[in-house]
């Protein structure tokens, strides 16, 4: 799995967690996450409504109410309560994207995660 990072939020996929630039961290919910790392490993690229049915719930037989229902809880979460970024932009009647991608930095999840080392001496 891979490390995403913004200026605002450093988000890491394997363990469900996104950890701000304060240095606060939240557990993402296993949809949050599924969601979030769909629309990163697209790559700025619009992820439509079946896609994202089939990454989050494994199936094609929900309501796009349900979609849209996780992704404002995650834009809640990754703004960081600036509703002047807009991370995830809605594609009418197609799906959604990550609008800032050239603002990700992508890193292996080799790199060491600062709270995984926080106990060693």
């Amino acid at each position: 799995m891979q490390t995403y990072k913004t200026p605002h939020w450093t988000f890491y996929s394997a363990n469900n967690e996104l950890i701000y630039s304060d240095g606060k961290s939240i557990q993402l919910a296993a949809r949050h996450n599924a969601c979030l790392l769909a629309l990163l490993e697209a790559k700025g690229e619009a992820v439509d409504y079946d896609t994202m049915l089939l990454k989050v719930w494994g199936t094609q037989f929900r309501d796009t109410n349900t979609i849209a229902s996780v992704i404002s809880e995650l834009r809640k979460q990754i703004n960081c309560g600036d509703p002047s970024l807009k991370y995830i932009v809605t594609i009418p009647k197609k799906g959604y994207r990550f609008n800032n991608f050239e603002e990700v930095e992508t890193l292996q999840e080799s790199i060491s995660h600062p709270k995984k080392n926080s106990n060693r001496k």
